[in-house]
């Protein structure tokens, strides 16, 4: 069940509308968003019109019900797989780990143990060899000017939860802050 249950289960995780506006209010209160979420099936079924228009039937099994199954399971790999497999860079309540085939398929979300251990950073992958892509788009983003007030841990937040000895670790993410800049 750990792969879609989560889909299925009560999650007494989730937040409730009043935690979605104290700790994401620009989102909780943009209309923009908040229509898309009202309206995301209206627009699945808007995108299958058009591929059924464009393609038939087997443009809309690819584009709609392929597309959903493959996003799908990419995610739940993210809370399945990297809970079960991979290494541990920092201290973290949980058993989450970095895995990194899951990184490559959810575009750096699978370096999971870094998440949980620094769930507000923008950016998931901390070494050099873990890639990032999404952190790599909110990196473009923020040079281009649109991103703003990206947050990432310090230096000192990294080194207080690493699981290796803090010398190795201030050599390990010596690069890890210079890519940011000043917001």
């Amino acid at each position: 069940m750990g792969h879609v249950g989560w889909l299925f289960l009560p999650n007494p995780g989730h937040p409730t509308i009043e935690e979605q506006h104290r700790l994401a209010p620009d989102l909780a209160t943009d209309p923009f968003y908040r229509f898309m979420e009202r309206t995301a099936l209206l627009w699945q079924l808007a995108l299958a019109v058009l591929l059924f228009a464009l393609g038939g039937w087997s443009w809309v099994v690819w584009g709609i019900f392929v597309r959903l199954v493959v996003t799908y399971h990419i995610t739940w790999f993210v809370n399945s797989a990297s809970h079960w497999t991979g290494y541990r860079t920092f201290r973290t309540s949980d058993r989450s780990t970095n895995n990194w085939w899951v990184a490559l398929l959810a575009w750096g979300e699978g370096w999971h143990n870094n998440h949980h251990a620094f769930p507000s950073s923008a950016r998931h992958g901390m070494r050099w060899f873990e890639l990032d892509l999404t952190w790599l788009t909110i990196r473009a983003l923020q040079i281009a000017g649109i991103a703003r007030s990206v947050k990432l841990p310090t230096l000192a937040m990294l080194n207080r939860r690493v699981l290796d000895p803090p010398q190795v670790a201030l050599n390990r993410y010596a690069d890890h802050r210079s890519a940011e800049t000043p917001t």
